[in-house]
C-alpha cells in the first residue's frame, strides 16, 4: 500500500495542472456536501436541547369542515384540557409578541416577548441559572409584575448584574420585578428575550378567542397516538356543550421538534439531495481526466 501511495504521489507532481484541478473539484463537492449536511444535521437530526424532547408535544387547532389545518387554540379549550386530559403530565399556554424594556432612566429596547402560564418552563424541563421560575400565585391578571430575562438581555441590557433578582424594570411602561434568568440557548418560542405570566382573565375571556399555542409533556409509558384519542375525545365533548363555539374544532397534536421542523424539512433533504448529486458529478468528472 505504501509503494501504491509513492507512485500516486509521483504521478500527481508530474501533472500538478491535473492535480490542482482534480483538488478543487474535490473541495467544491466534499465541501458543499459537508456544510449543507451539517446544516441537516443541526436542524433535522440532533433532538431539541430539552431533557426527554421526545415527549414534548404542540397542540395545533384544526377545524377541517372550515378547511383550517394549524390554527392556535381557545384559552378555555386549554383549561379544559388540562383539567380533563390524562396523558400529560404538564401542560402550558403562551402567547407571543414583543414588548419595550427599560431600567431607570435608559432608553427602551423593543424585544420579543412571551407571556405563558407558569408550568411553561416544567413542560420545557429548563431550568433559570440565576432566580426561579414563576410561581401559581404570579399568573393572575392583576398580579401581572414579574419576569424572567434571557442570559443574552441580562447580560447585553443589565451588564450580567448578578443582583438584578428582584430589581423593578418596566416593560411596555408597566414597572415588573425581575424574578429569574434563562439560560443562553433557550429563546422558546420565536427567539423571545423576556418572559411574563399569561394574565388571561378568564372571567371575560371567549371561548372562540383562538389566538394562544399550547404544550404538553407526556408521562411515562404514554404515547402521542393514545393522547391524541383522549384529546380528540374532550374536544368532541365541547362541541356538544358549545356548538356555537366548538362545533367541528379538533387539536391535532405533534412533536414539538417536527412543529419547529417540519415546514423546512422537504426543502433541506431536496438541497442535501442535490449537493449529493454535485459530488457525484465531480467524482465522474473528475474520473473522465484521468
Amino acid at each position: 500500500m505504501l509503494n501504491d501511495l509513492r507512485y500516486a504521489f509521483r504521478q500527481l507532481a508530474k501533472s500538478p495542472g491535473f492535480t490542482a484541478v482534480a483538488i478543487l473539484i474535490l473541495a467544491l463537492g466534499i465541501g458543499s456536501t459537508t456544510a449543507i449536511f451539517s446544516v441537516v444535521n443541526g436542524v433535522l437530526l440532533r433532538p431539541l436541547p430539552y431533557p426527554e424532547a421526545g415527549r414534548i408535544i404542540f397542540f395545533e387547532g384544526q377545524n377541517l369542515g372550515h378547511g383550517i389545518s394549524d390554527s392556535n387554540i381557545s384559552f378555555l379549550d386549554f383549561q379544559d384540557w388540562t383539567n380533563q386530559s390524562q396523558p400529560f403530565a404538564k401542560m402550558a399556554l403562551f402567547w407571543t409578541g414583543d414588548a419595550a424594556i427599560a431600567a431607570g432612566s435608559d432608553e427602551p429596547e423593543r424585544v420579543p416577548r412571551a407571556g405563558v402560564t407558569t408550568n411553561f418552563f416544567d413542560v420545557l424541563g429548563v431550568q433559570p441559572i440565576l432566580g426561579r421560575k414563576f410561581l401559581a400565585k404570579e399568573d393572575q391578571p392583576d398580579v401581572t409584575s414579574v419576569a424572567i430575562l434571557s442570559e443574552g438581555l441580562w447580560q447585553r441590557r443589565f451588564g450580567s448584574d448578578r443582583n438584578i433578582i428582584g430589581k423593578t424594570i418596566t416593560i411596555n411602561a408597566r414597572p415588573m420585578s425581575v424574578v429569574g434568568v434563562i439560560p443562553r440557548g433557550f429563546e422558546f418560542p420565536e427567539n423571545t428575550q423576556i418572559w411574563t405570566t399569561s394574565a388571561v382573565n378568564v372571567a371575560e375571556e371567549p371561548r372562540d378567542n383562538r389566538s394562544y399555542f399550547a404544550l404538553g409533556r407526556l408521562k411515562p409509558g404514554v404515547d402521542l397516538k393514545q393522547a391524541q384519542v383522549q384529546i380528540s375525545a374532550i374536544n368532541n365533548q365541547l362541541a356538544q356543550a358549545y356548538p356555537d363555539t366548538n362545533k367541528g374544532w379538533d387539536a391535532r397534536l405533534v412533536l414539538l421538534h417536527e412543529r419547529l421542523v417540519g415546514s423546512v424539512r422537504a426543502s433541506l433533504l431536496i438541497l442535501l439531495g442535490a449537493v449529493g448529486l454535485v459530488l457525484l458529478i465531480a467524482c465522474a468528472n473528475l474520473t473522465n481526466l484521468l
